[in-house]
């Protein structure tokens, strides 16, 4: 077997960084779900929370290509338990996935998704547009931080590096 370390004197250092950025997007998923006896009727209304929530989205400044519903998923509802399981009724659920560039929406959205009401918040998320640059300055900032340390400690013993095994 290989040894993955040179036989050659050498140093292992690592290097970080962290950029502070203010996020001027947020990603919101809504989950839209209700239970009936009569499929159709679950289906109404979550087709009606479907339509509210693309609204309001549209209300807040979203454009349409920033606005992702999902297909329906209709199925049986059941409630679990250890003697058994009972049935509930039929479940139609529907995702829709938001992409809000301008947050000074943001509060607005958040109060009328609570309204409308969705079933589930899944998943809220705050980011940037600049996000590839922000890594890449990152991984520059990691990787100058690296090679600082290298060399102190090179200079340090009284060597020098000659270059990198692995990064």
């Amino acid at each position: 077997m290989s040894n993955s370390l040179p036989d050659i004197p050498h140093i292992e250092v690592s290097g970080s960084a962290e950029i502070a950025v203010e996020p001027d997007l947020a990603r919101i998923k809504a989950e839209l779900k209700h239970i009936a006896d009569i499929p159709s009727e679950a289906k109404q209304i979550v087709d009606s929370q479907s339509s509210a929530v693309i609204d309001l989205a549209r209300q807040c400044g979203v454009a349409d290509n920033n606005i992702n519903a999902t297909r329906l998923e209709i199925g049986p509802e059941y409630d679990w338990r250890s003697e058994g399981n009972d049935y509930k009724g039929t479940s139609v659920s529907r995702e829709v996935k938001i992409t809000l560039d301008n947050l000074e929406h943001f509060p607005k959205l958040m109060q009328g998704l609570a309204e409308i009401p969705v079933h589930e918040l899944q998943d809220v998320t705050l980011d940037t547009t600049l996000r590839g640059e922000i890594e890449r300055e990152a991984l520059a900032q990691a990787i100058a931080k690296a090679q600082k340390t290298a060399k102190d400690i090179a200079t340090g013993l009284g060597q020098s590096i000659s270059g990198v095994f692995r990064v």
